[in-house]
């Protein structure tokens, strides 16, 4: 007796093989590349972020008003192309650090942007940091005179945010030229 048995040629089999693996290449491309693109996006936009603290304009300093202590930094940006959304401000003093992250939107109870009068607590907005080619100063509430000032930029890459590294290191001046 004789059955009818009929098997998937070797070729076909062959090219089915090659179909699925072309697919299998396809999804899972499909679904890497975005993770490796946002991750090369946010790496380009530290290596183009760079703010630097101007310690020549007499507006970084320490200085006392009555019993409180504030640090006044002033912090340029240069002409680079990012997305500047805060930073991360460092002082250095007395054995100790203390840092702030400076956001848009977030409110923050004892650092502002420079005024006479300073008020806390302060919300910043997107147009309270450097633009392009720019300086801004913010005025810290400390209760420590420090001796080193560090910076680092926040970036905004889509809808991810990422403190770079420290882009500035200067020693913050003992009294106010102002």
């Amino acid at each position: 007796m004789k059955k009818n048995k009929r098997a998937i040629s070797t070729l076909v089999a062959t090219v089915l093989l090659i179909l699925i693996t072309v697919a299998a290449v396809g999804i899972i491309w499909g679904a890497i590349m975005p993770v490796i693109t946002r991750t090369m996006e946010i790496g380009q936009a530290c290596l183009n972020a760079r703010v630097t603290i101007n310690t020549e304009s007499g507006y970084t300093c320490y200085k006392t008003v009555g019993a409180d202590k504030f640090v006044n930094i002033m912090i340029s940006r240069g002409s680079e192309d990012f997305t500047l959304s805060g930073i991360n401000l460092i002082l250095i003093g007395g054995g100790t650090s203390t840092s702030w992250n400076i956001q848009s939107g977030k409110a923050e109870t004892t650092a502002t942007v420079y005024s006479t009068t300073p008020v806390f607590p302060h919300t910043f907005a997107d147009s309270e940091f450097p633009a392009p080619n720019e300086e801004k100063t913010y005025t810290f509430k400390v209760t420590t005179q420090p001796d080193e000032a560090k910076v680092a930029p926040i970036v905004k890459v889509g809808a991810t945010l990422r403190t770079c590294s420290v882009s500035s290191s200067v020693p913050v001046p003992k009294t106010c030229a102002i």
